[in-house]
């Protein structure tokens, strides 16, 4: 994916004087005071609760900007901006910035690696019982449209169908999965 860098120069020369960035680790540490609470050596920034996603996130202010630990993680190791894309987490887990488990991606794919609803009530993603006709339905959304699979009388047909679009749609192999399942 190729994209013009937006950091300014400024910025980067900002990060180069102030910022060690622990790619391995995914955290970032100051490398000298800067004034406030920020001393060498301490991790950068605060963990925020998405009011949207409910997801926590680290994010820091740099030059009257905030950011997100992982996307500035990611696109400094890349060195590169990624602008219009998402940084997801393979793993789901919003506070693992580790560079292995990020990737870029657009808004579509990043949707196809996310976690079970709170609010599933049959267990699987895309599965619901029809009330009206005693069946278990198997749907998908793709590209903010919603597919229709089937009406199954066995639950484990729904699954299985569920299972076959996503795979056939190219969804991430841990969408869907409820954090027991991680």
């Amino acid at each position: 994916m190729k994209s013009r860098n937006h950091f300014s120069e400024e910025l980067q020369a900002f990060a180069a004087e102030y910022l060690r960035f622990d790619f391995e680790k995914g955290e970032i540490y100051w490398k000298k005071r800067r004034g406030g609470k920020a001393k060498a050596g301490s991790r950068t920034g605060y963990v925020e609760t998405d009011e949207r996603s409910g997801k926590k996130y680290r994010r820091m202010g740099l030059g009257g900007k905030e950011y997100r630990e992982h996307r500035l993680l990611f696109c400094f190791h890349h060195r590169n901006s990624f602008e219009g894309f998402d940084i997801d987490h393979i793993d789901q887990n919003s506070l693992n910035n580790k560079i292995e488990n990020l990737r870029a991606v657009t808004k579509s794919d990043n949707s196809r690696n996310a976690k079970q609803r709170k609010d599933n009530a049959s267990g699987v993603t895309g599965v619901s019982w029809h009330k009206v006709r005693e069946k278990w339905c198997a749907y998908i959304f793709l590209n903010g449209k919603h597919i229709h699979l089937g009406r199954f009388t066995k639950k484990r047909d729904a699954i299985f169908r569920r299972k076959l679009a996503e795979i056939h749609y190219g969804y991430h192999p841990n969408h869907g999965r409820s954090k027991n399942q991680n």
